[in-house]
């Protein structure tokens, strides 16, 4: 599955497997960086089914599948973390597209995907470590969609400059997340090892779009969002 968000020609491409929770988390960080001042949403420019996905998370209920290509935008005003302060400019439009993808549909979806990432400055790759209580057997089938795109975009895509890993559904495993880094790690070395090589800068993440009540109190999400804004956004200290 391929997600992207773009702004002013440019974007960022969520990438992973069905069922990571590609669609929660984008909900969530809509939701969230409206409720947080980071971002305003364009009701108008949403599309129909966005307050229905928000009651369902707020309710604590499963979201069906992504079945087709959707926009949801968002608009961007300066934002603040931890003393630093980003000022986005012509970054602050930002659309989200997602499109689904994987196992044998990669194939099929490559125009999808190419369509994704060629306008794209950065790139968030999300995994579920949730799918077995052994890290190594979770990861099995997420390595090899993240491993054709990571090599597809270093090919095709120079302008991408950041690599985003970010693990999701941190409330419903109890992997350690630098144990779950350092075996992710060594699946990709090589490639991980190219990216840097070409000035891409990596950088890991754990999340929980739901948050620990399961009702839409997403945790971790600023970190992301802003060291990924921080590819292209003026900083100001």
């Amino acid at each position: 599955m391929i997600s992207s968000l773009t702004a002013s020609g440019k974007g960022i491409a969520l990438i992973g497997n069905p069922g990571v929770g590609k669609t929660t988390f984008l909900i969530a960080a809509i939701h969230y960086l409206d409720k947080i001042g980071w971002a305003r949403i364009k009701f108008k420019e949403l599309p129909p089914e966005y307050g229905t996905l928000v009651d369902l998370l707020i309710s604590g209920k499963p979201l069906s599948p992504t079945l087709r290509i959707a926009e949801y935008a968002l608009e961007f005003s300066n934002v603040s973390y931890k003393g630093v302060e980003l000022k986005t400019g012509v970054f602050g439009k930002i659309t989200f597209k997602i499109i689904d993808m994987s196992g044998q549909d990669y194939r099929a979806a490559t125009y999808n995907f190419q369509e994704a990432v060629k306008d794209a400055f950065a790139a968030l790759f999300l995994l579920d470590p949730s799918l077995s209580e052994n890290f190594a057997h979770s990861l099995a089938g997420q390595i090899e969609p993240i491993d054709r795109a990571i090599r597809y975009i270093l090919r095709n895509e120079r302008d991408i400059k950041y690599f985003g890993f970010v693990f999701t559904k941190s409330n419903l495993h109890s992997h350690y997340f630098d144990d779950m880094i350092t075996l992710f790690e060594e699946q990709l070395t090589p490639l991980l090892n190219m990216a840097k090589e070409r000035g891409v800068m990596i950088n890991m993440f754990e999340i929980d779009s739901r948050g620990k009540d399961g009702k839409l109190d997403p945790e971790g999400f600023e970190p992301i969002f802003f060291d990924a804004l921080s590819v292209v956004c003026k900083v100001k200290k």
